[in-house]
């Protein structure tokens, strides 16, 4: 049989030469769960994905940005508590400001849940480590500890099933330890005093703990660009993650209490979900298969959200202002518009490259602030008093940020609200500049999976930091 020129046997080919292609390189975080899901379409006929975006969803992130012709190094930073980082670098551009040279360093940080696959999985002309490579900088993209690439310590087993000493920290080591080791780790390499830093959602929560706790750090950036930064959440009732709020003691005993540190695709957690959801036995098995195809996705998320939209039972048994789950039913339209803008052939990379991992206590820690402030991680009374000195986590101190900042926004970002971004820039000391994306529906992953990213807010970033070097 032959549907569109595809025939059952060239679906088998093109997957087994994936296969190959995965197997000669280095892997992406999800690479098996990509094989299994193009192995259940493209043993069909009429698979839809081609070999290229099948090779971009296997490749781990060296091999992802060489299979495009950039030049690519691995770099690994071991923090002073023993975590080794791995930092991936583009030294220059491939068709503009190609050749070696002594380039100004700007430093990637990803969101949450994120790696540095985020700043590439686009592809040249969308991803902003291309963008920043062509026009002539040399780009440095981090991994926060605990994710797929920076799963590692001297002395320490992240996957120790009796310990969960691996997985204690949050977002507030990371800005505290790991970014200021990864800044004197390319500051020194290149003899340079100042780099650049942008950062994506948490990756502007990090830059704003090691501005507030380390303070001279400040000196050391030409400017910040902060992008959709997930800082602050006083204005925020959309926060797709506020309910978590309400239960986060209750939920981090939990994990404790089954041994869980880690979220992500090769967390426990998330290989029983996987399970109970996705049985043949499951209600939404359908959705599980219909992962590798896009339209069928959407289609089918779109059409749960419009029950829920209509369905008059479901929305006062869901979204009445009582239910826990509330915020979840303010971000539904905003859903609906970001699944539906996503780019249906870019899947499988998607599900290759994401999520690669994070701590339990990272998203703890979020959901700490939500309800109490942006202060530092709540260990309870006794664990406060032994390391802060107060029975209270202190708050993060903005007025320590002095670095030159410019803040990128979208109105229709669920996980960061303008108001709290224009609130950031107010408590901070630096002089703030703000940019605004023009396309009204552009949601908070649009920075990061979106399409025309240069004309949305990248333009404006490399804007800003020519900007910045002026100063």
């Amino acid at each position: 049989m032959v549907v569109r020129g595809y025939s059952k046997m060239k679906a088998v080919l093109v997957l087994l030469a994936a296969c190959v292609a995965a197997a000669a390189a280095g892997r992406s975080p999800n690479a098996d769960l990509v094989m299994e899901y193009m192995e259940l379409k493209g043993h069909q006929p009429g698979a839809r994905y081609s070999n290229n975006i099948i090779a971009d969803a296997l490749a781990d992130v060296p091999d992802l940005i060489a299979r495009y012709n950039y030049p690519v190094e691995q770099h690994f930073v071991t923090t002073s508590d023993g975590y080794i980082l791995q930092m991936h670098r583009i030294p220059h551009g491939r068709d503009r400001n190609n050749q070696p040279g002594d380039r100004t360093a700007v430093y990637l940080l990803h969101g949450m849940m994120q790696s540095s696959a985020d700043w590439v999985l686009m592809g040249p002309g969308e991803g902003l480590a291309y963008t920043l490579a062509e026009e002539g900088y040399d780009v440095w993209i981090g991994n926060t500890r605990g994710n797929y690439y920076s799963r590692n310590h001297t002395t320490l087993d992240p996957d120790d099933k009796n310990s969960l000493r691996f997985w204690q920290f949050s977002w507030d080591e990371m800005g505290s330890i790991d970014l200021p080791a990864s800044i004197d780790y390319i500051l020194n390499l290149k003899g340079h005093s100042k780099l650049h830093y942008v950062g994506f959602s948490q990756g502007s929560t990090v830059f704003t703990v090691m501005g507030s706790i380390r303070p001279e750090y400040n000196a050391k950036i030409i400017s910040y660009q902060g992008v959709a930064p997930a800082v602050l959440s006083e204005n925020n009732e959309e926060n797709p993650i506020n309910w978590v709020a309400n239960y986060e003691g209750i939920l981090m005993i939990l994990a404790n209490r089954y041994g869980i540190g880690e979220l992500g695709a090769r967390s426990p957690l998330f290989t029983w979900l996987g399970l109970a959801l996705c049985s043949e036995e499951s209600p939404v098995h359908p959705l599980c298969l219909s992962v590798a195809t896009m339209e069928e996705t959407v289609a089918r998320l779109n059409a749960i959200i419009i029950e829920i939209e209509q369905n008059t039972w479901l929305g006062l048994a869901l979204c009445s202002e009582e239910s826990p789950v509330y915020p979840l039913c303010l971000s539904v339209a905003t859903m609906k518009e970001t699944v539906a803008r996503l780019n249906a052939t870019m899947i499988p990379v998607f599900i290759g490259h994401g999520p690669a991992g994070v701590s339990v206590r990272q998203m703890g820690h979020y959901a700490q602030c939500i309800a109490k402030g942006f202060r530092r991680y709540d260990y309870g009374l006794i664990g406060n008093l032994a390391t802060y000195g107060t029975r209270q986590p202190p708050f993060y101190n903005l007025k320590f940020i002095t670095a030159p900042t410019y803040l990128h926004y979208s109105l229709n970002d669920q996980r960061v609200n303008y108001l709290d971004v224009y609130l950031l820039g107010e408590r901070i000391s630096s002089p703030v500049k703000y940019y605004q994306v023009a396309d009204e529906k552009w949601s908070h992953l649009d920075f990061a999976w979106g399409s025309n990213q240069v004309e949305m807010y990248q333009k404006n970033v490399i804007s800003a930091m020519r900007e910045a070097e002026a100063l």
